[in-house]
């Protein structure tokens, strides 16, 4: 994700291939396009929350833009996230910060769900923390 909003912000475009740049014989290694998560690398697949987000990035991105979606992902991480935290947890944490970042939550919950990401545990986002809500 960081590598595709890096292009972004550098070329101004996005190919959204995962190290496209560095392979010369084949388009890249991974694509955020293709549904399942396709990997160039003869069965090697990333981790399954690492294929998942990947996919919310891009439909993501398609919606709001990737600079948008970057920065609730990235808030996230550097407010929420712990190493404790879960791919529904984690979830729930980028939902929340796409909606402190006056984002439509919904959208990004049902991209999520849309994805087979659980958002059972999700706290009620227009409430105080700590106030739960099935999203």
């Amino acid at each position: 994700m960081l590598g595709e909003t890096t292009e972004f912000f550098i070329f101004g475009k996005v190919d959204w291939t995962v190290s496209g740049a560095a392979v010369k014989k084949l388009p890249g290694l991974r694509f955020f396009y293709k549904s399942p998560f396709f990997d160039g690398l003869d069965g090697f697949l990333p981790p399954a929350t690492h294929r998942d987000y990947i996919r919310v990035f891009y439909q993501l991105s398609q919606i709001f833009g990737i600079r948008n979606v970057f920065e609730s992902f990235l808030t996230a991480a550097r407010f929420y996230w712990r190493s404790s935290t879960d791919k529904e947890q984690g979830a729930c944490d980028v939902i929340q910060s796409a909606h402190l970042l006056g984002q439509d939550r919904e959208k990004y919950a049902t991209t999520f769900r849309a994805e087979n990401v659980s958002l059972l545990s999700c706290q009620d986002l227009s409430g105080p923390p700590g106030t739960t809500r099935q999203l």
